[in-house]
């Protein structure tokens, strides 16, 4: 029988996890159905991939939409301080 390539030459390597990392492992280990040596291979594998470079013009522009959702957030909570103003201010008069 063939061994297969990732198992021809391997080496041991001791991982710490807490105990709700250990127990998340084995059960995605589990669920599909390969060793939890797999599951952290397949996660190394999924750091391979490259990262690409953000020039300076796309952090520009997401830093304006970020200044605008923040905005936008700050009128949200006055709105709602105000209508919430509002309702105090009907509820004592009906007193």
């Amino acid at each position: 029988m063939a061994v297969p390539a990732q198992q021809r030459s391997t080496e041991r390597v001791v991982v710490l996890l807490q105990p709700q990392e250990k127990k998340r492992l084995e059960r995605l280990a589990r669920k599909e159905r390969v060793s939890s040596a797999e599951i952290v291979r397949r996660s190394l594998a999924a750091y391979a991939e490259p990262v690409p470079e953000i020039d300076s013009k796309t952090i520009g522009e997401m830093n304006a939409t970020l200044d605008k959702m923040l905005a936008n957030i700050r009128s949200t909570r006055n709105h709602v301080q105000q209508n919430l103003a509002k309702i105090e201010e009907m509820r004592s008069s009906k007193r």
